[in-house]
C-alpha cells in the first residue's frame, strides 16, 4: 500500500509502516513539510496516494484519510 504521512504523524510509525513492507511517503524534512491539509489532500487525490496525517476538518468527498489525535 503507497502510504503519505505529513510531519505530525511520529518517525515510529513511519518505522513501523515501513517494516510492514508499505510504500511510505514521509514529507518530514522535505520542501513539501508544512503543507496545509488542503494542499496534501488534493496532492494525495491526485498521485492516488492513502493519506496518514493529523487534521481537524476531514474532505467533504471521498475521504480515506484517518485522523490522528
Amino acid at each position: 500500500m503507497k502510504i503519505f504521512v505529513d510531519e505530525n504523524i511520529p518517525a515510529k510509525t513511519v518505522k513501523e509502516l515501513r517494516m510492514l513492507n508499505h510504500d511510505v511517503m514521509d514529507i518530514r524534512g522535505t520542501h513539501n513539510e508544512g503543507m496545509s491539509d488542503e494542499d496534501i489532500w488534493q496532492m494525495v487525490q491526485r498521485d492516488g496516494d492513502f493519506s496518514l496525517q493529523q487534521i481537524k476538518v476531514l474532505p467533504r468527498n471521498g475521504a480515506r484519510n484517518i485522523m490522528v489525535s
